[in-house]
């Protein structure tokens, strides 16, 4: 588990598990000041693997206790499941990124998410393990270590 202190003053957990039972489950949940819960179940408890999977639960909303929004889950939850009907969910959005992946490069522009953005995750688990290891908080951006390869793929001073 992990703390996270954004700039604001706000505080954020992030809780992995892979020996979880049932396992597989991805979550995400955010609750705010005034004790109201918001979240995703993104998994379903379906386990993921690239070409090999075939039926997966969509991310559905699970939790949302916004007062006087309470009515609405529901008809979100039903909403969130239709794209699964209406796509194979498996293929259709890798399918959009490499598409405008492979336009970006015919119209010579960046695509919509880049790998400096797919590298934010990395840092983000990164600064967990640091702060674990070292026993104590860390910011962002992350230094790389000596011998280390920082974020861009270059090797950091020794």
């Amino acid at each position: 588990m992990a703390v996270v202190r954004f700039s604001s003053g706000a505080l954020g957990t992030i809780l992995l598990s892979n020996s979880q039972k049932p396992g597989f489950y991805g979550k995400i949940h955010v609750h705010g000041e005034n004790g109201a819960s918001v979240g995703v179940q993104t998994d379903g408890g379906s386990p993921f693997v690239s070409g090999m999977t075939t039926v997966v639960e969509p991310p559905v909303n699970d939790i949302w206790t916004v007062p006087g929004e309470e009515g609405l889950l529901s008809a979100w939850q039903q909403d969130d499941m239709r794209p699964g009907q209406e796509v194979d969910i498996m293929t259709h959005y890798h399918t959009l990124q490499i598409q405008d992946f492979l336009r970006a490069i015919i119209e010579d522009r960046a695509p919509i998410v880049t790998g400096l953005e797919d590298r934010k995750p990395v840092e983000i688990f990164t600064a967990i393990y640091r702060s674990q290891r070292d026993r104590r908080p860390v910011k962002f951006p992350l230094a790389a270590e000596a011998g280390a390869e920082d974020f861009d793929g270059r090797l950091a001073p020794r």
